[in-house]
């Protein structure tokens, strides 16, 4: 979701003759209210990632269900649960209290990214098996590249005042 697009088409719109071409990457259009296809564009992406490897011989072989994968850790999510891993960067062990929430977040985060998708099915297969820390590490490398590039104060507030108030009951 690139509000850079928006802001764009917005400024144009305003600008018309200060504007004499634009070059626009990952287009959100000012009709689309941010918020509202998060979760089913997640779903689209992991059901894709399930399509993708069960196609393929050899990852319908290693990972035969990823969804019950899935059904698997947010089953044992139910209660919060205290995960001990090793900390990507540092080494160090640490206890992370893990929700549903904390959880599908993270995985949400993830299937934006075709380069992690890749290793979603082995992702939950150590999940399933209680193993977190290649969850975690990918967490780690996906929230680096969203520090660095994303004010998330800034996206916070442009979807609050912006997108939310446009949201009509049946969307």
């Amino acid at each position: 979701s690139s509000y850079g697009s928006r802001l764009a088409l917005a400024y144009g719109r305003s600008h018309p003759a200060r504007v004499h071409a634009m070059i626009l990457d990952a287009v959100v259009p000012p009709s689309l209210h941010i918020p509202l296809p998060l979760a089913r564009d997640a779903q689209r992406a992991f059901d894709r990632m399930v399509e993708r490897c069960q196609a393929d011989p050899g990852c319908a072989e290693a990972f035969p269900d990823p969804q019950r994968d899935l059904d698997t850790i947010l089953e044992r999510l139910a209660e919060p649960r205290r995960v001990p891993v090793q900390h990507p960067t540092s080494g160090a062990v640490e206890e992370l209290i893990v929700t549903q929430e904390v959880f599908a977040q993270g995985l949400r985060g993830l299937l934006y990214s075709p380069e992690l998708t890749a290793l979603r099915p082995l992702t939950l297969k150590q999940l399933a098996s209680g193993r977190w820390n290649g969850f975690v590490a990918q967490i780690a490398v996906l929230s680096d590249g969203i520090t660095e590039g994303m004010s998330m104060a800034l996206f916070l507030s442009v979807v609050c005042r912006e997108d939310v108030p446009q949201i009509r009951d049946g969307e």
